[in-house]
């Protein structure tokens, strides 16, 4: 079991989640793919260009979802790719921030002792919900093994208890 007061030889976890990745990288390559078969045939220069917008597009959230999910011990930090995040007002929608958050194409890192509630779930994909004073994110996972293993980590660094709830 890890805690706050013992050493761990290892200090950099590493959760990824080589399907999800994949599966962006494989819908990037697919639109470059359409963008030359648009290229050769008749449809116009603005079906190429939109196409090989959207494979800059998954190819950046591809960048991100690589890393994977990052928990640096010695510095107590988590880092993640940012999605499936709620805008707290209307101006907000309109943000690059938001928007970047949305899109996947940035990461965002919080302290470890942040995380006052996790949970997990199911829902056609495999996720880990995150709590605390820097809000509210659902971590996506195509396999349920690395989400129950991120959920575990941070449990077990937290040493939160029933309900998973940090005091």
């Amino acid at each position: 079991m890890i805690n706050k007061n013992t050493e761990v030889e290892q200090s950099l976890y590493k959760i990824g989640d080589p399907k999800r990745a994949l599966s962006r990288l494989f819908i990037a390559v697919f639109f470059v793919a359409l963008a030359l078969i648009s290229l050769m045939g008749s449809y116009g220069l603005l079906w190429v260009i939109l196409f090989l917008l959207f494979a800059a597009l998954y190819f950046l959230k591809y960048q991100q979802i690589k890393d994977g999910y990052l928990i640096d011990l010695s510095e107590r930090t988590f880092s993640f790719p940012a999605s499936y995040a709620s805008a707290n007002s209307i101006g907000e929608l309109f943000s690059p921030e938001y928007i970047a958050r949305v899109l996947g194409l940035k990461r965002i890192t919080v302290s470890v002792s942040d995380i006052r509630e996790i949970s997990s779930y199911y829902s056609g994909h495999y996720y880990v919900r995150i709590n605390g004073n820097f809000g509210a994110y659902q971590l996506c996972f195509k396999d349920k093994g690395k989400r129950d293993e991120l959920y575990s980590l941070i449990v077990q660094i937290n040493n939160m208890g029933t309900p998973v709830v940090n005091q």
